[in-house]
């Protein structure tokens, strides 16, 4: 008898050089049924306030590895620049 499962993939981020959840990150899932199989995307999506990212695609029956991408340059793009504006309106502001 054999016993069929779902397989899924979520993942979490942490950016450790602030102590916060990293929220708005994308993140791509690829996946393959082999190591010399190519890899095939399957979605993506983002992570949410608290750094999760829950909603990834399902992965195909047969899937023997994964893949998961993370565009943490526009991240840390987005951050630094929100991070130079609050700096900057904390030293315009009289004291």
């Amino acid at each position: 008898m054999s016993t069929a499962t779902t397989a899924s993939v979520s993942t979490h981020i942490l950016d450790t050089s602030i102590g916060r959840p990293a929220e708005g990150v994308a993140i791509s899932l690829a996946a393959r049924s082999g190591p010399d199989a190519g890899w095939t995307t399957l979605g993506g999506s983002a992570t949410d306030a608290d750094g999760r990212c829950k909603d990834l695609p399902a992965l195909p029956e047969g899937t023997t590895h994964v893949r998961l991408d993370f565009q943490v340059e526009a991240y840390f793009v987005r951050n630094d620049s929100a991070d130079n504006q609050q700096a900057e309106a904390q030293q315009d502001a009289p004291a």
